[in-house]
């Protein structure tokens, strides 16, 4: 059996800079709208005192949303004189509408009063469409591995710009899922083993990119099940969703469409989307595929497009640190499919795609418009390993500069297809600039940026 915490090796590069945004820097960039200031507030249980982490909350006067981060915190920007606001709060154990007087404190201080939640069991027939996903969530401990296993298994990254395919990665994987279970919720972190690797000719449009480049792991946090109140399985926002059943589903699973008009769980490659006050950048809709005996997700949907509505608060979306561009989000994809394994459900297929326009910060112009693409799919999953494979793994990869060989006889085998285009569509934008062969040869012996090997 592994032995995860002694074993795994940190390659982590020091995080300089965020992705794409950080608040404190970007507050300094823009002059808050005429007649508006910053309300600030925590959100606590009025049982305990405890943060409510995750909550979805609604400004009644203005319409605008928030969602508090993992302290309970979340800010509007709100009219000077109003002195008495109304909020709608969603979260586990509670959904009202509540009227607060403020205090003008540097933080406000919001308590709620929740109903204790259990995880009793529910009669299963005649459940509403949100019922049944709410059945479902609760299931998520019962049906999904709530102990640390390996998958063997394969990752694919690559970028369009302008209309042009480039920046293609493939890796060959172990991927260690070290589980956690805290307050009925499933988390994860990871371990990495790339057996192998190829990479096309690679280079960032926008510089600013290089500082994070752990897109497996990025990737991985998109995974709606054991990142459950990030995504579109928030049970908190389940009040702002709309759920019909598809009176077309021919099979035995529930096929359940949902729609959010006025946020989404999509954050195109943004890790800090609470703290930026971008919840309502875009509307999202999807379809849950629920198993009909064991209330388990088996595929999860999710479409996100930009409110065209939308203003970024102060400006608030510039690219840091050289802050030569600002980005906006057009629109993203999410495909999560799960497969059973004995009694328990694995993640099967997770892909992600979703595009940005980026403009020049001195002239305003569109400048490029960047599609990014990542798929992973697990072979087959293993809660034992042997003990020659427990030093290979690492806490973080940097596929897009890190070293490694090319071994072309590792690549004669059927890879899974491509999800978002088509392969040959692909190829002929890489070719252009010499045989893809080539590429990944020459791209192996190319020392980019100093970073330890990938074995």
């Amino acid at each position: 059996m592994y032995t995860f915490n002694t074993r795994v090796k940190n390659i982590r590069l020091h995080k300089i800079v965020l992705r794409y945004f950080l608040t404190a820097m970007l507050l300094s960039t823009g002059i808050s709208a005429f007649g508006q200031n910053s309300f600030k507030a925590i959100l606590l249980s009025q049982q305990d005192s405890t943060p409510v982490a995750f909550a979805i909350v609604k400004m009644i006067e203005t319409g605008n949303f928030a969602q508090t981060n993992s302290k309970g915190e979340f800010h509007f920007q709100i009219p000077q004189n109003l002195k008495k606001l109304h909020f709608e709060i969603s979260a586990i154990g509670f959904h009202d509408t509540i009227i607060y007087n403020r205090t003008h404190s540097a933080i406000e201080k919001i308590y709620i009063n929740r109903s204790p939640v259990s995880l009793s069991q529910v009669n299963i027939k005649g459940l509403t469409a949100k019922e049944t996903v709410k059945k479902a969530v609760d299931m998520i401990p019962i049906n999904y591995s709530d102990s640390s296993f390996a998958s063997f298994s394969f990752f694919r990254q690559y970028d369009k710009v302008n209309g042009v395919f480039k920046n293609l990665i493939e890796a060959q994987t172990v991927i260690l899922f070290k589980i956690a279970f805290a307050k009925n919720r499933i988390t994860s972190s990871y371990g990495f083993d790339i057996e192998q690797m190829r990479r096309s000719n690679f280079n960032f449009d926008i510089d600013d990119s290089k500082y994070y480049q752990n897109n497996i792991a990025e990737l991985l946090d998109q995974n709606p099940v054991y990142n459950l109140l990030q995504g579109s399985l928030n049970p908190n926002a389940f009040n702002f969703y709309t759920f019909n059943f598809d009176t077309t589903n021919k099979t035995d699973d529930y096929v359940i469409k949902y729609s959010c008009s006025e946020f989404s769980s999509e954050n195109h490659g943004v890790d800090n989307m609470r703290d930026l006050g971008w919840s309502g950048e875009g509307m999202e809709e999807g379809v849950f595929i629920i198993d009909r005996k064991s209330f388990a997700f088996k595929k999860i949907e999710r479409t996100a497009i930009r409110n065209k509505d939308f203003n970024y608060p102060k400006n608030n979306n510039w690219v840091l640190p050289s802050r030569h561009y600002y980005a906006e989000f057009v629109d993203g994809k999410l495909v999560a499919e799960f497969e059973k394994n004995k009694s328990k459900w694995f993640l099967k297929k997770l892909c992600h795609t979703y595009t940005n326009e980026y403009f020049k910060g001195a002239t305003t112009t569109k400048e490029f418009t960047i599609t990014e693409n990542y798929e992973w799919y697990s072979d087959s999953v293993t809660h034992f390993i042997a003990s020659d494979r427990t030093d290979k793994f690492y806490l973080d990869t940097y596929l897009p500069s890190c070293d490694y060989t090319y071994n072309k006889s590792e690549w004669d085998k059927r890879l899974p297809p491509f999800q978002y285009y088509k392969k040959e569509d692909i190829y002929d934008d890489l070719n252009t600039q010499s045989p893809i062969e080539e590429q990944f040869e020459k791209s192996g012996k190319q020392h980019n940026v100093s970073t330890s090997p990938v074995r």
